[in-house]
């Protein structure tokens, strides 16, 4: 399950590397930084716990990333990706937190779930208040 995390988090660091050089909106912009830095911290974690037992690490996504910045793609269509991404990731963390017998990856595992849970709750409010809210005309 460690792999699958640390692919996962990959992936998702990878996205918000890109969609941080094209985003036209500082919100969002900051956004996809604070989930880059999550990302990182928590493939740091993962690798560090397949490192302790001497088992190798899946490579990154991240030298896929180009230097442009012109977006291929909507703001709310990244912001939705993203969230997408990471909301897989919750559903991963709560899969290897039920079928971890180690302590110490049950707790990690719990905290990042949190972690994750507390930043999908900015995502989704960045939708609302950049895309939805106008679409709707609800407060």
């Amino acid at each position: 399950m460690v792999n699958l995390n640390i692919q996962t988090c990959s992936l998702g660091k990878a996205l918000c590397i890109g969609f941080s050089q094209v985003s036209n909106s500082k919100g969002v912009t900051n956004f996809f930084i604070k989930s880059r830095d999550k990302e990182t911290k928590h493939i740091e974690m993962l690798s560090n716990k397949l490192n302790d037992s001497h088992l190798k690490t899946p490579i990154t996504w991240n030298d896929t990333v180009t230097n442009s910045t012109v977006a291929s793609f909507s703001e709310k269509l990244m912001l939705f990706h993203i969230n997408a991404i990471m909301a897989t990731a919750v559903a991963d963390y709560g899969i290897a937190l039920a079928s971890s017998v180690r302590k110490d990856l049950s707790l990690m595992y719990a905290t990042f779930i949190a972690e994750m849970g507390l930043h999908l709750e900015d995502g989704a409010e960045l939708i609302w208040k950049n895309h939805l809210k106008q679409v709707t005309g609800i407060n």
